[in-house]
């Protein structure tokens, strides 16, 4: 029968997500009318989650992702930290996915530069590494990660070398090394894209 995963107290085959989305968004619409639409609760992550793994890319859903979380309400939404994380790195898949890669790089941005330990989260440094990607592609360059990024986070990035081999060979608008580049290390990226409906 396959994987699946709880959404509430129902199952929902990872076969067919589209089954989440519509009670997922009515849940959305009647959180929204007891707080601000910018309150993130857990249902954000488990809507954009299944968004993503139906590929979901519809009006509905883009307008949803467009929507900045900037509060919470921990009082009647009890959140964890990988709620915040794991919303903003799916939701800025989505936004790629549709087109809006300013919207995109806003999001991953957010999730890697969120407040961690000493052990960065393995959801930053794929977030990272996604953000490196759409980057080259929408702007042809890597913006440094904000200031405010723990140091343990920016440091693990940095030593992610496919990915910086990546955009030197880019930026230097060599076509040649950069294809030879991506071909050599086209295992840790595909990797990256094996393992995005996996983190948790």
């Amino acid at each position: 029968m396959g994987r699946r995963r709880y959404v509430g107290q129902r199952q929902c085959p990872l076969t067919d997500q589209n089954y989440a989305i519509a009670p997922l968004s009515m849940l959305l619409r009647a959180v929204s009318q007891g707080t601000s639409p910018g309150t993130l609760t857990p249902i954000h992550r488990m809507f954009a989650y299944a968004a993503l793994q139906a590929g979901n890319f519809t009006p509905e859903v883009q307008a949803i992702i467009a929507v900045p979380m900037t509060d919470l309400a921990p009082q009647y939404f009890p959140i964890a930290y990988q709620d915040h994380l794991l919303y903003h790195f799916y939701a800025g898949i989505l936004a790629a996915a549709c087109g809006h890669y300013d919207r995109a790089i806003e999001l991953l941005e957010l999730c890697v530069s969120a407040p961690t330990q000493s052990i960065p989260s393995a959801i930053q440094i794929d977030a990272y590494k996604k953000l490196v990607l759409i980057q080259l592609i929408h702007r042809g360059k890597v913006a440094a990660l904000p200031r405010y990024t723990a140091p343990g986070v920016t440091s693990s990035c940095k030593n992610l070398t496919a990915y910086a081999d990546l955009v030197s060979a880019f930026t230097r608008l060599d076509r040649a090394k950069f294809n030879e580049t991506a071909q050599k290390h086209v295992e840790a990226i595909q990797k990256v894209r094996r393992n995005t409906l996996h983190l948790s």
